[in-house]
């Protein structure tokens, strides 16, 4: 268990994240770049031209409030954060645990925002991923999520709503690593956002 929280640790440090208070923070931000605080899905299909993309405001928002709540040198924890202070984008975030109890991680919705439960048109809340979305989206997320448990890291990605008859939905989301004992990660916070919904899509409305 303590190789498995240093070697997070040590990944994250090495791919240019730091923990804890006192970071500086780009305004700017294009996922998948040296400097980015952010990685790109593998899953992502860039455009032609090779550009990641520009992280819109509010995630780059609740990344700062992330950092701003963490111990010095460690990764925030579910205890460090407080709903009401990100309480414009609360009914657009999901909870999942980081489970591994079978030697592997397994990843369960432990909270699902009310908007993600009106978009998806089902209660997902207490389903593991495989269980919870359309089968070939299933590799995807799980492979994003194992990916921000490895690296310790954020993680940006961009693909339709992965639910029966929701698929015509864009939606994009940027996944962040919470770990209750600073390094070894248990939990994801999920911060959903939407293309083209009117009404639904809280960076078009809240800056």
């Amino acid at each position: 268990m303590i190789d498995n929280v240093n070697s997070s640790m040590d990944r994250a440090k090495s791919a240019g994240f730091v923990f804890g208070k006192n970071r500086s923070v780009e305004a700017e931000t294009w996922a998948g770049t040296a400097t980015a605080w952010c990685l790109l899905s593998e899953s992502y299909e860039r455009p032609p031209d090779g550009d990641g993309p520009l992280l819109r405001p509010q995630f780059l928002k609740m990344h700062e409030y992330l950092q701003s709540v963490a111990p010095a040198g460690s990764l925030p924890g579910r205890q460090h954060i407080d709903p009401l202070d990100f309480h414009d984008v609360l009914t657009f975030i999901n909870l999942v645990d980081v489970e591994r109890d079978r030697g592997y991680p397994r990843f369960r919705f432990r909270l699902v925002g009310t908007t993600q439960t009106i978009m998806a048109k089902r209660d997902i809340c207490g389903l593991y991923v495989e269980d919870a979305v359309l089968p070939h989206f299933a590799g995807r997320i799980i492979g994003n999520l194992n990916r921000v448990v490895d690296s310790a890291s954020p993680l940006y990605d961009r693909f339709s709503m992965p639910h029966p008859n929701r698929e015509f939905i864009d939606s994009e989301r940027v996944y962040f690593p919470l770990a209750g004992d600073g390094a070894l990660v248990d939990m994801i916070l999920i911060l959903n956002g939407y293309y083209g919904v009117s009404g639904l899509d809280p960076f078009d409305k809240k800056k």
